[in-house]
């Protein structure tokens, strides 16, 4: 994927807490963590010297592959896969490796 835009340092302190949270809530969903607050005063001290940048994004472009070097018996499974787990995605997906494969 390529991203076309403007990239920036964040300097409030709130906003950087809320980027990381959300990092934290994506990497550790079990939780177990204290919520990054600017106010706590370890959280102060971190988040004055940790660098957080904005990404506005302009355009972007990306390639898809949907295991088009997989041989062929297999991409027919990934399309029985696909349709079982029936994800919001998944039949569109399941019919473009169709259209790769012979008869």
């Amino acid at each position: 994927m390529e991203i076309k835009g403007r990239c920036g340092p964040v300097t409030d302190p709130a906003e950087k807490a809320r980027a990381l949270q959300a990092l934290v809530e994506k990497h550790q969903p079990e939780g177990g963590f204290q919520r990054i607050e600017p106010a706590l005063p370890h959280y102060a001290k971190a988040l004055a010297h940790v660098g957080v940048y904005r990404l506005r994004c302009d355009s972007w472009t990306g390639k898809m592959k949907f295991g088009q070097n997989e041989p062929e018996k297999l991409r027919r499974l990934f399309v029985v896969k696909l349709r079982e787990r029936g994800g919001p995605h998944d039949e569109a997906t399941a019919r473009a490796i169709e259209a790769t494969l012979a008869g």
